[in-house]
């Protein structure tokens, strides 16, 4: 489990995790084979939650007389002992408040992780060897090896909504969601208050199950988990 946010303010989601069948028969179509998950892996993956903390939130009047919120959210990760936390999603829509606009989404990308990709090249050709009729490869296999720097954290604007992902980088990784998740957003003067609604969701890796399995929140996947951001 993640350790609670420091100094963390307003807990205003905590939701157990149910899983995604829309998602999990995506991933069926994708592999050509059905994933038949036993009630013993659901049941270990259903006991993983996500909680949402909302640690300040303002507004100021802006330039053009309207309101700017700035809010901060953070995660907090609750796995069971038997599981592992692989991915980690937060979208939060501004549906519920109308011509709000995401300004700026923080970080959009954070906690570097170094990848390592190796590339096998093979031989380009083969000549034969007169009389004998064998063939002979010139040049050896070549590797090659690049490193490249993935995120943990990146962050999307989409205007109407900002979403931020956490992905581990690499098997075995320990995937932490403490990281203070900021955005601000412009709305008009008549609205009153600035509301909008969450959806968390993850994938989890689950003993004695090869692949993956997702998650989405009981209650923000029906879109019903909704948030004040500008108080």
């Amino acid at each position: 489990m993640d350790e609670p946010p420091e100094n963390h303010g307003e807990e205003i989601v905590s939701e157990p995790l149910e899983i995604d069948e829309e998602e999990l028969s995506n991933a069926s179509r994708e592999r050509g084979r059905i994933l038949d998950i036993s009630d013993e892996i659901r049941l270990l993956a259903k006991q993983n939650r996500l909680t949402l903390f909302k640690n300040k939130a303002g507004r100021r009047k802006n330039s053009a007389g309207g309101w700017r919120a700035e809010t901060e959210l953070q995660f907090q990760s609750h796995a069971h002992p038997d599981c592992r936390f692989v991915q980690a999603m937060l979208t939060v829509s501004l549906d519920l408040t109308p011509g709000a606009k995401v300004l700026t989404v923080r970080p959009d990308r954070a906690m570097v992780h170094p990848v390592k990709v190796s590339e096998s090249i093979k031989p380009a050709f083969e000549v034969g060897i007169p009389g004998i009729g064998l063939k002979a490869t010139l040049g050896g296999e070549k590797t090659t090896e690049q490193t490249f720097d993935q995120p943990v954290l990146t962050g999307y604007n989409g205007e109407d909504r900002a979403i931020w992902t956490f992905k581990a980088p690499a098997s075995g990784y320990e995937l932490s969601l403490n990281v203070p998740l900021q955005l601000a957003i412009e709305y008009p003067a008549t609205v009153e208050i600035l509301r909008a609604s969450v959806q968390m969701s993850a994938r989890v890796a689950v003993r004695g199950w090869t692949d993956f399995i997702p998650l989405i929140g009981s209650k923000s996947g029906t879109g019903t988990a909704s948030v004040y951001l500008d108080r």
